[in-house]
């Protein structure tokens, strides 16, 4: 590049946009930088026009021109195979606002996801409602919609221990080691970590199942799938469990030994829809109009369904919100304190 150039790009934007130093003389190139003499092109000045609005005002999504949908999940190709087409549908509905196409940023914890919402690398985030809230808390993005997943609305976590334990409260785990799903799941983790922490307990993360937890308080160990947490408590790695309430029913049928509740949590939104605070009203209400009437078309009802089985998108309703809403502090203090 030509050293009187200055470059106004974006990491996702192919090509080389350049204006000239201080706006004089000479045309705006795609690949070049500064073209000697005046610039002979009407089209020249309005694609200098269109840098200068788009780049210098924010242009209202993370890169210019792309909408990025995020993600947090420790398997980024399967979550970008699925989501790709959702965002490209999404996308599309939204070219008369610039949108060009569609892009999925995939981060592996909360507080990854919460820096590329702060950064503006990302513009919605569909996930679970107490993983979206801290996400929320911690970027400064805001609830949307709520998204219906496989026909269901709305879910809540147990607790559970073998038949035969001596465990009947989460009182009685203290001195013992639980299995949890991963640091980012509301069914597997946060919703447990709550209940358990509401009940005085203190929670400690261990290295592995061989490591023994302190006497005063509960040690947890992260299985990262209902399948594997449910096994160790059948074979008694662990005294318990903590996973969706639906995924304790499905894997019920198949247990080797019978399981018990001990603990219920309140109910949240299945998951939820949240839009970066970067993001320009219109678009924002542009994107909502959107995908609460995808599923009423053949088109949008196929993109959903291919979303990870994705029903449609409303409302979310106050008493669900509040039932989030009120977990932010004390799971926010956990967190802090090490559980992440």
């Amino acid at each position: 590049m030509a050293k009187d150039c200055a470059r106004v790009s974006r990491d996702r934007i192919r090509g080389c946009w350049a204006v000239p130093k201080g706006l004089r003389g000479g045309c705006v190139t795609r690949t070049g930088c500064q073209r000697p003499g005046t610039c002979r092109s009407v089209n020249c000045l309005a694609i200098l026009v269109f840098l200068l609005v788009v780049f210098n005002s924010g242009g209202g999504v993370a890169s210019a021109r792309v909408l990025v949908l995020g993600s947090i999940s420790l398997d980024p190709v399967g979550v970008v195979r699925v989501s790709q087409p959702f965002v490209d549908y999404l996308a599309e509905k939204l070219s008369s606002y610039g949108i060009k196409r569609g892009e999925v940023a995939v981060a592996d914890s909360v507080a990854g996801m919460a820096s590329l919402m702060r950064e503006k690398k990302v513009d919605l985030l569909i996930d679970s409602s107490v993983t979206a809230l801290l996400v929320n808390e911690r970027a400064g993005s805001k609830f949307l919609l709520r998204r219906w997943k496989d026909g269901r609305d709305a879910y809540r976590s147990v607790v559970v221990v073998r038949q035969d334990s001596r465990f009947n409260f989460l009182s009685d785990l203290v001195g013992e080691t639980v299995a949890l799903e991963e640091s980012f799941s509301t069914s597997g983790f946060m919703l447990p970590v709550l209940g358990m922490a509401s009940s005085g307990l203190r929670l400690v993360p261990l290295d592995g199942l061989a490591q023994v937890p302190p006497p005063d308080a509960v040690g947890y160990v992260m299985g990262y799938d209902s399948e594997t947490q449910m096994t160790w408590v059948e074979r008694n790695q662990v005294a318990a469990a903590g996973l969706a309430e639906n995924d304790f029913k499905q894997l019920a049928k198949s247990a080797l030994v019978p399981l018990r509740v001990v603990y219920t949590s309140p109910i949240v939104p299945y998951d939820v829809v949240v839009y970066g605070k970067h993001l320009d009203h219109g678009l924002v209400s542009r994107i909502r109009a959107i995908l609460l009437s995808a599923h009423d078309t053949r088109e949008g009802a196929n993109t959903l369904d291919g979303f990870d089985q994705t029903t449609m998108f409303d409302e979310i309703p106050a008493e669900l919100l509040r039932n989030v809403t009120t977990f932010g502090p004390e799971l926010t203090r956990l967190l802090e304190g090490g559980a992440e």
